[in-house]
């Protein structure tokens, strides 16, 4: 990782000179000498390597696009534009055009993927807490059971 110059890593991950300045919360003239020089301070190649280690961790997990807006449009019961807003693009037509096949720049792509995986863990301790314990009331019956969910128990006879 350390041969790709600062243009180079910026590229990969999908960003514009401007963009990336305003990552980094810095001036784009700043940037851009960085980027012309290729000689940005150790701090910030510090900043640009995690976000570049962090596109690379979302960008090959085999889940289609299409799942994943769609999960995330159903969770929050958003609309294309305000789905759009929550990620970072200008409008909803950007969103329908993800849904038809156009690949989203990395920056959105790493905010779709964080929206999504944040939802499947909030489902995930969902389903761990509200899963049924069976136990027999009567161990020498063997038709006693009882089930306890979430503070109540059934019992069937």
């Amino acid at each position: 990782m350390d041969e790709l110059t600062l243009r180079e890593l910026r590229l990969k991950i999908g960003m514009t000179m401007d963009e990336m300045a305003a990552e980094l919360k810095i001036h784009r003239q700043t940037y851009w000498y960085w980027e012309n020089k290729n000689n940005p301070p150790e701090d910030a190649m510090q900043k640009i390597h995690k976000l570049y280690e962090k596109v690379e961790e979302f960008t090959d997990d085999d889940i289609d696009i299409i799942e994943k807006i769609g999960t995330i449009k159903r969770y929050y019961k958003l609309s294309y534009d305000n789905l759009a807003q929550l990620v970072g693009a200008k409008t909803g037509m950007s969103v329908v055009n993800w849904l038809n096949g156009v690949q989203p720049r990395l920056k959105y792509m790493i905010r779709i993927n964080e929206l999504y995986y944040e939802i499947v863990r909030k489902k995930q301790k969902e389903e761990a807490r509200s899963r049924d314990t069976f136990c027999r009331i009567n161990p020498l019956d063997r038709e006693s059971w009882k089930v306890k969910s979430e503070n109540k128990v059934i019992t069937w006879l």
